[in-house]
């Protein structure tokens, strides 16, 4: 269908770059977001990192203001493992 639809708007597309998603199934859109971001991070333009941490206080903002500071920092999450 993707494809197809080309043809509605070539006049629109003429001399772009054009990608079109084509599955052999309907495609969920989390995992087209999935897609982007990982090309993001494989091409240098986004970076993802992970880190276990000590539980204790500030431990979070001192990691950001010491080893981030020239950059953007769009997202973070945080979860907390309670192991036995």
């Amino acid at each position: 269908m993707s494809i197809a639809g080309l043809d509605k708007i070539r006049h629109l597309i003429k001399g772009k770059n054009v990608v079109c998603v084509l599955s052999g199934a309907n495609i969920d859109l989390t995992k087209l977001d999935e897609a982007r971001e990982i090309a993001a991070i494989s091409k240098g333009i986004k970076n993802h990192y992970h880190f276990t941490l000590p539980n204790k206080r500030n431990v979070i903002y001192d990691l950001i203001t010491k080893c981030f500071k020239p950059t953007d920092i769009i997202s973070i999450q945080y979860s907390q493992h309670i192991g036995k």
